[in-house]
């Protein structure tokens, strides 16, 4: 890139990613930058700004966060979303319990009812009953009803 073509906005983008210090830019990039700091505030505006920028964050890099902070931050972050939702329906500990006892609850009936145990459970007599019963229901909404082929006209 030429002197030409280095624009105050392609400076802001370069501070923003490589820094105040030039030696981290890309060569071309940082000639270009230096002839057009000779001639425009704004540019070396810029490079002061992200100067400081790095000397604030190669300060802070130095710190580290304890254990016990991060459990203070934590405990002390208000409680939302969906953690909030769930403590407002269940709360009596954890959800994950009486979630896991229904889900084997109900694998357990899933695989009882298909299973030949379910012929065992249940008489072959209730199983006409119940047949029975649907074909009545059926024959008395055909005479309600009509009969289903008038439906269509």
């Amino acid at each position: 890139m030429n002197a030409q073509r280095m624009t105050i906005e392609r400076i802001q983008d370069l501070a923003d990613r490589h820094g105040g210090e030039l030696s981290h830019w890309p060569v071309a990039e940082a000639c270009a930058t230096r002839v057009l700091l000779a001639t425009s505030a704004e540019a070396r505006a810029i490079l002061v700004r992200a100067n400081r920028l790095d000397r604030v964050l190669s300060t802070a890099r130095g710190h580290s966060v304890t254990n016990n902070l991060r459990e203070r931050l934590l405990a002390g972050a208000p409680v939302g979303g969906w953690r909030e939702l769930l403590v407002s329906l269940w709360p009596f500990g954890p959800v994950w319990r009486p979630a896991a006892a229904l889900f084997g609850l109900a694998l357990i009936g899933v695989t009882l009812g298909s299973s030949e145990m379910a012929k065992l459970v249940v008489p072959a007599s209730v199983n006409a009953a119940l047949s029975e019963e649907i074909r009545i229901v059926a024959l008395s909404a055909t005479d309600v009803l009509g009969d289903s082929n008038q439906w269509h006209e």
